[in-house]
């Protein structure tokens, strides 16, 4: 268990210690091995414009998170401007697109044309990626991923955009 226990600590800060005991110990989770889960996505990019500086831009990605985080969702990848989001991993719930469509609302209404988002539903592993010990990270390998940062990129400032499953 002290392989886990990184994981432990970082979901800690986001869900009670409860839940956090259920992923460890329940292999449907990934924590232990991937493993294929159905699961909604957002991927949001934010545009804070070229010449924005570093506290508007943390600003922007602070309330961001906190939106997404009020709707329960999980966020597994970020970078100085795209954030993954996803509602069904590790947790069962929310795992609707009635949940996502809610949360993808939400994040245009408040942040308007500083984001674009792209939006969908796959099947695809979810769990602990990379190296042993502290080199893992909990993550999902989303289908035709380039795909969705092609259609992310080509949509205007404020726009939104389902992704069609294969």
């Amino acid at each position: 268990m002290a392989e886990k226990q990184p994981v432990r600590n970082a979901l800690e800060r986001l869900v009670p210690r409860s839940e956090v005991e259920k992923a460890v110990r329940d292999p449907k989770f990934g924590i232990s091995a991937p493993v294929v889960r159905h699961f909604q996505f957002v991927v949001v990019l934010a545009d804070s414009g070229a010449s924005a500086d570093g506290d508007k831009i943390n600003a922007l990605f602070a309330a961001l998170i906190k939106t997404i985080l009020e709707h329960h969702a999980a966020i597994t990848t970020s970078s100085p401007s795209l954030l993954v989001a996803l509602l069904g991993a590790p947790f069962d719930e929310p795992n609707s697109p009635e949940a996502r469509h809610a949360l993808v609302d939400a994040l245009g209404r408040a942040y308007g044309d500083q984001i674009r988002v792209v939006h969908g539903e796959a099947d695809a592993p979810v769990g602990l990626f990379g190296g042993g010990g502290l080199r893992q990270a909990y993550d999902v390998a989303i289908p035709r991923f380039a795909e969705i940062l092609a259609k992310l990129v080509a949509l205007p400032p404020g726009a939104s955009a389902e992704f069609d499953r294969a």
